[in-house]
């Protein structure tokens, strides 16, 4: 809980709701409006909420207007909701909003354990929560607003319900009210008007709790009722030590006696029995098996030793013994046959392994010439004709700025998309034969990862509104963080990865999801999967997709284009990058493509208008 209410407050959207609001609901930094940013904030709550069954409630408060929510999202038993402006509350003098407001920047504040209300009033059935909440403030250090996340308490006790027979788990807080119990009548009761009913049950735990040492147990022993009470207190808030829940144990004699005196007699007897009966086999059978054992290891070792004239003992024997002796002596014959062989034929093979060594010595290296000069070709053919092919494209783009007839407009717009076309097939092809040419480079320059990916999904979107699709990117809270990397590499593994599931997609969603997986300052590992809603792709397939000028099947060339390498070309900048790729994908189900790069993270810089 704690690291999502972090990473929510640090989040892009949250960050640029407050700069729209206070710019009359324009964010001119990131070309948003409010709108656009409650939408974001909504929908990052929303895929959080599925993500944590546990959670039931996440709210965006606001400081001004008597702290009223901004954005709430809540599981309900139709499932979750974004709830309209209209039925927003204020929730200004609530204690986690009071408390909240009294952090200092990066803290968090953690609730009791309650029953939730609505409007003043405990909710039926009852609801217990635990919440956390952290002060979202502006970059002049000022509180604006509150992220809170409700937990349901029910869901994170649930391995206490269900207790071993004859023991019954209680959990109460420091108060000695009831959070769990097996009679649920019990539960809360001083929250409802009671009396705390831990200490009117037992009110030697009273005195216990006033004295308690951190990280101890306590035992009561309950003889009216031939029972004993084990007790430990939890400590979970940092920020108040005197906060705990005690976690107890209601244990009856007869369990304890059960498992620790008749056990142990029964265990005692059953080790004393079974180390007698061990030791006597072992004596009979080393009696029996070590001395003709020993004889034979010692044979094997002089064998080992290069001996030729080595007597294998016991051969005569008719049990195992003997069939293992005679399997020794039958080895030994066939190895001074082979000997004899081998030495005859040493004596001609180091001469041919030599002359064969050098024939593949020669063999390799015309290879490798051969390769070379092809790649070289490709490389300097694909450049000569880039060139020509970029005039080709531009002036096509200012015929259509000129007055053209229909018939014009629709012959020209003929030539730039096939002209797009065929520059994407020739850059393929120089990327690759830069790759098995070993040259293309990886260039390492400071970017804000957050301004990439934002921006890479804005010229993507145009792709996919003209197929009818949507693309979310990133369906995730995205983060601000500046890395050492080549950006221009990046987006372009996530252009042919995002490009191909456009392409294969003809209705639905593609969705790309971006987080730091694994992180070892000053490095840090960052995982993309790129899921679509397309044709699929079978396991055959997946085998030998990543290999160069492959595709599903021979029919997607002619139906979708392409020279295959897009995919292969990845894989290559991906392991340049450190990292790994992969697809998993069912026929007819879609397909998820995910890669991996490790970069090295790096401050902020103070400007964030520069080229990504």
């Amino acid at each position: 809980m704690r690291l999502d209410v972090r990473r929510i407050v640090g989040s892009e959207p949250v960050s640029g709701y407050y700069r729209a609001e206070k710019n009359e609901g324009y964010d001119e930094e990131r070309n948003m409006t409010l709108s656009l940013w409650q939408q974001r904030i909504a929908l990052d709550f929303k895929i959080l909420l599925e993500q944590r069954p546990s959670y039931k409630q996440i709210r965006y408060l606001g400081v001004a207007n008597q702290g009223l929510e901004l954005i709430r999202v809540e599981r309900d038993k139709n499932g979750i909701n974004n709830i309209s402006a209209a039925e927003l509350q204020e929730k200004g003098g609530r204690d986690y909003m009071v408390n909240t407001l009294k952090l200092k920047p990066g803290e968090q504040y953690l609730s009791k354990i309650e029953l939730n209300s609505e409007r003043g009033s405990i909710v039926f059935p009852l609801q217990p929560v635990i919440r956390i909440s952290a002060p979202v403030t502006t970059p002049s250090g000022h509180v604006f607003g509150v992220i809170i996340i409700n937990a349901d308490f029910t869901a994170i006790a649930k391995p206490f319900v269900t207790s071993p027979p004859n023991v019954s788990f209680l959990l109460s807080d420091e108060r000695g009210d009831y959070l769990l119990h097996p009679d649920t009548t019990k539960q809360f009761t001083l929250q409802l008007g009671g009396s705390a009913g831990l200490f009117k049950d037992f009110p030697l735990q009273r005195k216990i709790d006033e004295e308690h040492v951190e990280d101890q147990y306590s035992l009561i022993e309950l003889s009216d009722i031939s029972s004993s009470l084990i007790s430990s207190h939890l400590h979970y808030d940092p920020l108040n030590h005197e906060r705990y829940i005690l976690v107890s144990a209601l244990t009856s004699h007869s369990l304890i006696h059960e498992q620790s005196a008749g056990f142990g007699q029964r265990l005692m007897l059953y080790v004393f029995i079974i180390v007698l009966l061990i030791s006597v086999a072992m004596a009979i059978i080393a009696k029996r098996m070590t001395r003709p054992i020993q004889r034979l290891t010692i044979a094997a070792e002089r064998i080992s030793e290069g001996e030729d004239d080595v007597s294998i003992p016991d051969t005569q024997r008719t049990d195992e013994l003997g069939v293992l002796a005679n399997a020794f002596k039958t080895m030994m014959t066939h190895l001074s046959a082979s000997k004899f062989k081998l030495e005859a034929m040493a004596d001609n093979l180091e001469e041919e392994v030599v002359q064969r060594t050098h024939d593949l010595e020669q063999a390799l290296e015309q290879a490798e010439s051969a390769n070379l000069a092809k790649s070289e070709f490709l490389a300097n053919m694909s450049h000569e004709i880039r060139t020509p092919m970029n005039g080709v494209i531009g002036m096509t783009n200012l015929l259509l700025d000129s007055d053209l007839s229909e018939e014009q407009q629709y012959k020209a717009l003929v030539i730039k998309r096939s002209s797009d076309s065929l520059l994407s097939v020739i850059n393929d092809i120089l990327d690759f034969s830069k790759i098995e040419a070993g040259k293309l480079d990886i260039d390492i320059i400071e970017f804000d990862f957050d301004v990439m990916i934002n921006d890479f999904a804005m010229i993507m979107a145009n792709r996919a509104s003209e197929k009818g699709i949507e693309l979310i990117c990133p369906a995730n809270l995205s983060f601000h963080q500046w890395f050492k990397g080549d950006p221009a590499r990046l987006r372009q593994i996530l252009s042919n990865l995002v490009g191909n599931a456009i392409k294969f997609t003809s209705e639905g969603e593609v969705v790309v999801h971006c987080s730091q997986v694994n992180v070892a300052e000053p490095y840090s590992q960052l995982k993309f999967s790129i899921t679509d809603t397309g044709i699929g792709i079978t396991q055959e397939q997946q085998q030998e997709l990543f290999e160069r000028f492959t595709q599903a099947d021979s029919s997607t060339t002619r139906e979708h284009g392409g020279t295959g390498l897009g995919l292969a070309i990845s894989k290559q900048l991906v392991e340049l990058m450190g990292g790994e790729i992969g697809v998993i994908s069912d026929v007819g189900k879609g397909s998820t493509f995910w890669f991996t790069v490790e970069l090295e993270k790096t401050k902020a810089k103070p400007t964030q208008n520069k080229d990504t």
